[in-house]
């Protein structure tokens, strides 16, 4: 296969989902014989997991990433200022087609495919109206659907404001005119896909187009070394092992989590596996409780390190806003009973795991759970071939087909 793909990524410069979508893809599509140029604004070679993955033909364009979001007009004029390179760079490579993992970067992929007549792919990483600071669902062409897709779940309504900012002249023409242009490319691209139903149906209604979605966390080598670890028992039954792997942010909840276990017996262990703003706060927490015996808030590990902790937990637990975790799958191919927020989306893929619940991410509904798994003693066999569909191997086997 000869096939070449140029992958836009606005940057990679932390260890999260993102990152790890782009670095997968990169290594699926190699091993096929598709040859991958990534191209970005910020680049830190730090940041690829350990060196588990190579990124052997990247360019990086510059610093983009200086300004918020929210300062709309610098935030723009940083990646548009790079539009004369990128055209450069895909003329030189001449790809199939073009790849982009944001709504934002759909805008410049999207203008380069239609200069160069190519086909362009969006990848929708994340929740159109997930970030507090995104001004472009204030928009007009943006804001009709605001109030209806803000209620339709609890992380929206928890985290994003229904009123308008006040923005001035410059940044309010500019914000309508890049709302205009992403809604213009995204209905322009070839393939669009995203990580849940909730997100395809917000896709629809703001777009007027049909997605698909695909979602993944780990690869089919990976679940056969993993399948002794399916449905095992525990071997000291009277302590159960929960696990929180995820950046350490405020849209995790993990102070929730933090607070619940101050409330449970000693029975209940609870490691929590990430880096990020919050760690200092949450550490605080633990100590100031004195829950260092059933707390463990590790900081960043090795993947060695990490490996065990998936081993020997005995259910895994994410508390994000968002609608898709891949720390969730991941943890799905180790077989662990999951525990996610109301605003997860469990459809069949999911739900035919038969050992994944959501609750509604407050201390009492965790607590309430947990007490009620380990009184009632339900023993839930987790259903291995439901996870086909989750591999990094069907994932991008799916965007190319």
């Amino acid at each position: 296969m000869s096939k070449k793909i140029l992958w836009v990524v606005g940057s990679i410069n932390q260890i999260g989902g993102g990152e790890r979508l782009l670095l997968e893809g990169v290594k699926y599509y190699d091993s096929i014989g598709v040859k991958t140029k990534v191209v970005t604004w910020e680049f830190n070679k730090d940041r690829l997991f350990g060196n588990e993955y190579k990124l052997d033909d990247i360019e990086v364009l510059g610093k983009g990433n200086d300004a918020k979001r929210s300062d709309t007009l610098n935030y723009a004029f940083n990646r548009f200022k790079s539009v004369i390179n990128l055209l450069k760079i895909t003329r030189d490579f001449n790809p199939e087609i073009l790849l982009c993992q944001s709504e934002y970067d759909a805008i410049i992929v999207g203008i380069i495919a239609k200069i160069l007549n190519k086909k362009f792919i969006v990848l929708i990483f994340g929740q159109t109206y997930q970030f507090p600071h995104d001004n472009i669902k204030y928009s007009k062409i943006f804001k009709k659907h605001l109030n209806e897709i803000v209620n339709s779940c609890q992380g929206y309504k928890d985290t994003i404001s229904l009123k308008s900012p006040k923005l001035g002249i410059v940044n309010y023409l500019l914000n309508e005119s890049l709302a205009y242009l992403r809604y213009y490319f995204i209905r322009k691209a070839y393939k669009t896909f995203t990580l849940s139903k909730q997100v395809k149906w917000e896709v629809e209604k703001i777009y007027g187009i049909k997605s698909s979605v695909l979602r993944a966390g780990f690869s089919v080598k990976d679940l056969d070394k993993r399948k002794k670890y399916f449905n095992k028992k525990n071997n000291s039954p009277k302590i159960l092992n929960f696990l929180m792997v995820n950046r350490l942010v405020k849209k995790k909840r993990v102070d929730i989590a933090i607070n619940t276990f101050k409330e449970l017996n000693n029975n209940y262990k609870l490691t929590i596996v990430g880096s990020g703003v919050e760690y200092d706060n949450l550490k605080k927490i633990i100590i100031n409780n004195e829950l260092q015996n059933k707390i463990n808030l590790t900081g960043r590990i090795s993947d060695e390190d990490l490996k065990a902790c998936y081993i020997n937990s005995d259910f895994f637990i994410s508390l994000d806003v968002a609608d898709f975790d891949i720390s969730v799958v991941e943890a799905m191919s180790y077989g662990l009973k999951i525990i996610v927020s109301s605003d997860f989306v469990i459809d069949e893929d999911f739900k035919n795991y038969n050992a994944i619940e959501s609750i509604s991410p407050t201390i009492t509904d965790l607590s309430d759970f947990i007490k009620n798994k380990i009184n009632n003693k339900i023993d839930e066999n987790v259903n291995m071939k439901a996870l086909d569909k989750l591999t990094w191997e069907h994932y991008f086997s799916q965007i190319i087909k």
